[in-house]
């Protein structure tokens, strides 16, 4: 029997158990309220056809809270042209969600490179595909996350084989994408394997975080409050290894990175004028966890606006102790190092 992964569950608003709905973000309608929203693929191995199985789908919540039937199930397709074969041979279902309003639902397909956009009949629970069914993101990327910003205003999608994370002005009415920029979520001297995790955006709309899996940190924005572009401000270490899952605290004055291969969730104080992070201390850490003493990887100078276009950030040199904490990371499933990828003037090596 197949095996099935959960990439992303996303409901757009908590129903209270006595059948109240309160939505997040103050704008969701009780009606697309009423439903959770599942991303799952076939893991490798376990299926003909492995990352194929690209399924977006639709659940009822009931009046107790509790997870009904599936209305709906939207099955990506992937065209297989991608630049990675391995990741890309078909659809790849990484995350579903709705923009902050509730008004429309998106799918991200790694697989495809492009996200997915829909309307819920909210009487049906079924996906409508939008007058602009998706947007695409270039070619290879893998898109793996996005997230909307409280403006809902701009759109970012964060490319796990690209590592770069591109900014869509976001037409709310329309749920139609125009790009604005994409950026790297490294160094422009890493040249070790890497790939992206997650993707945050700090409460006060004025900050933007990555995880890199590989160079193991925590990739820091400022956002331009104009144009929503986005300019570094540094990279934190999340003392550990493979930090695939990241998240802010309501308040946005923590930011907690789980380190996957090495059994710890790395936690933040946020800096609320600067988004700077400083490391507070490992939690739930195994035998296994790395406590490095150094905060900054890199970080770019205070009076340097300049935006990444292809060049990749400006940044200072690394300490001894941080150019020897990027090469043993740059070790760390190294050896499956893949091809080269092209794009926008841009080199990149890609880890398969």
């Amino acid at each position: 029997m197949p095996l099935f992964g959960t990439t992303a569950v996303a409901t757009p608003a908590r129903p209270t158990f006595a059948g109240q709905l309160s939505g997040r973000f103050g704008g969701q309608s009780a009606a697309m309220a009423r439903f959770v929203y599942v991303g799952t693929y076939t893991f490798p191995g376990t299926a003909p056809g492995s990352y194929t199985s690209g399924d977006f789908q639709v659940f009822r919540i009931n009046g107790d809270g509790s997870i009904g039937l599936m209305t709906d199930n939207f099955a990506s397709i992937g065209n297989g042209t991608g630049a990675d074969p391995d990741r890309q041979e078909g659809p790849h279902a990484h995350q579903i969600l709705t923009d902050l309003d509730g008004n429309h639902v998106f799918g991200v397909d790694l697989g495809a490179d492009k996200d997915n956009v829909w309307n819920l009949d909210s009487g049906t629970g079924k996906l409508v595909p939008n007058t602009v069914p998706f947007a695409p993101i270039a070619s290879g990327s893998g898109p793996r996350h996005m997230s909307f910003h409280p403006d809902r205003q701009h759109a970012y999608v964060l490319s796990e084989l690209a590592f770069s994370v591109t900014v869509f002005d976001y037409d709310r009415v329309r749920a139609a994408f125009i790009w604005e920029q994409t950026i790297s979520t490294l160094p422009a001297d890493f040249t070790g394997a890497n790939k992206t995790g997650e993707i945050r955006i700090h409460p006060n709309g004025r900050f933007l975080y990555t995880t890199n899996r590989g160079h193991n940190s925590v990739a820091m924005f400022r956002i331009e409050p104009e144009t929503g572009e986005l300019n570094v401000i540094g990279w934190e270490s999340t003392r550990g290894e493979w930090p695939r899952g990241m998240n802010l605290d309501p308040s946005g004055s923590f930011l907690y990175a789980a380190n996957q291969n090495t059994d710890d969730i790395a936690v933040f104080r946020v800096n609320p004028a600067n988004g700077e992070l400083q490391f507070a201390r490992p939690r739930h850490a195994g035998a296994k966890a790395v406590l490095s003493r150094h905060r900054i990887l890199a970080r770019k100078p205070a009076d340097d606006r300049g935006r990444l276009a292809g060049d990749g950030p400006r940044v200072r040199g690394l300490s001894k102790e941080s150019a020897a904490f990027g090469d043993e990371r740059s070790r760390i499933a190294a050896t499956d190092a893949g091809h080269t990828h092209k794009r926008a003037g841009l080199t990149r090596r890609v880890e398969r």
